[in-house]
């Protein structure tokens, strides 16, 4: 009968304890961690000298771009379905469009990544289109007291 009791009382506390949790991905704004990429990504551009550009275009992925504002100060995040982008490409003779990746947790430190492909339309070769991969940036955050801090940008180029 102790052993019983003991095993419930076990259970028990093992569901009452509190660990650090958090669910900012379905937030449309700032807090959102897809966003704070953006954010980021931005800064780093700025502090670089890189031109930022009005507006990004970012592929649809239904579980992480759901919630990204359509704004980040003066830049406009425009989500591109896959169907889209062949006569967007074509119209604007070739985009960058970003693909994101889901939120990774490695050596103690949380990560988001990206992509920005240079998508360009080539009539010469079937009218294909062409994906070029420049490298990936890794945006990298801490958590703290049920918060995402950023800790910096590691741009892995090709």
């Amino acid at each position: 009968m102790f052993r019983i009791l003991f095993i419930i009382a076990c259970l028990l506390t093992c569901l009452n304890t509190i660990g650090q949790g958090i669910d900012n991905t379905n937030k449309k704004d700032v807090s959102n961690i897809y966003n704070q990429t953006f954010v980021e990504y931005f800064k780093y551009l700025e502090k670089e000298k890189i031109q930022i550009p009005d507006s990004i275009f970012v592929e649809e992925d239904f579980k992480l771009t759901d919630s990204l504002m359509t704004k980040i100060g003066t830049v406009s995040i425009i989500i591109i379905k896959q169907s889209e982008i062949e006569q967007l490409v074509i119209k604007r003779k070739g985009i960058v469009l970003y693909r994101l990746f889901p939120l990774e947790y490695r050596n103690k430190e949380f990560f988001t990544s990206f992509v920005p492909f240079a998508v360009t339309y080539n009539t010469r070769i079937k009218n294909e289109i062409f994906f070029v991969n420049s490298g990936s940036f890794w945006v990298i955050f801490n958590f703290d007291n049920g918060k995402f801090k950023f800790s910096r940008i590691d741009n892995n180029a090709i």
